[in-house]
Formats: C-alpha cells, sequence, structure tokens
C-alpha cells in the first residue's frame, strides 16, 4: 500500500517538480524518466513522488538544501531530489549531514 509521505513537503508546481527531477543523477542504460539516483546515490522512481512503500523504497521528495529556518529559499538552485529515508533524516541538518540509503547493483541499502 502506498501513503503519503510523514514529513512535511511544501506545494511546488509540477514544473517545478519536473526541474527538480532532472536534477537528479542519471543512471547509465536506465530511461531518466522514469529512474534516477538521488544525491546519496539512493534509487527514486518518478511516478513516486510524495510516495512511500517501506524502508528503502524509490519513493522520493523535494529537499530544500539549505533550509529556510537557515536562510535558504525555494529557489531552483536551492532545491534537490532526495528518496525519503534521505529527506527525513536530513531534516534541518545544514551544511553538515549524512545520507543513511544509497544504492548497489541490487537496489537501495542502508549505509553503515
Amino acid at each position: 500500500m502506498i501513503t503519503l509521505k510523514k514529513f512535511h513537503q511544501p506545494f511546488f508546481s509540477e514544473y517545478l517538480i519536473q526541474k527538480v527531477w532532472e536534477k537528479a543523477l542519471i543512471i547509465e542504460n536506465i530511461d531518466p524518466g522514469i529512474y534516477r539516483l538521488d544525491n546519496c546515490g539512493a534509487l527514486i522512481k518518478n511516478a513516486f513522488y510524495l510516495k512511500e512503500y517501506k524502508a528503502l523504497s524509490t519513493g522520493w521528495g523535494i529537499d530544500l538544501i539549505k533550509p529556510k529556518s537557515k536562510g535558504g529559499t525555494d529557489e531552483l538552485s536551492n532545491l534537490q531530489a532526495l528518496q525519503w529515508e534521505n529527506k527525513e533524516a536530513k531534516g534541518e541538518s545544514y551544511p553538515l549531514w549524512k545520507c543513511i540509503i544509497s544504492r548497489d547493483n541490487k537496489g537501495n541499502y542502508y549505509l553503515k
């Protein structure tokens, strides 16, 4: 079952969502319109924006690289696509934070 994300996600236009998606990393030999990698190397799926399936899923959200509480804005240059667990773990951390999910040839996995 798919549920909406538990973390707060401000409203972003379809245009801006697409632009943030396009900033995510392209995977060689995989359709970049369907799958990409977040900046942690975690696999994300375009259709799973604001969705979480379970731990290690490919759901994702838009993250403010520099949170508004620390002077960040909603400008595209301050936005990134993050797998939902990476986004949740990052929270308001800036500039230092740790990725908790990445990907290998078998799929997403927890970093130690």
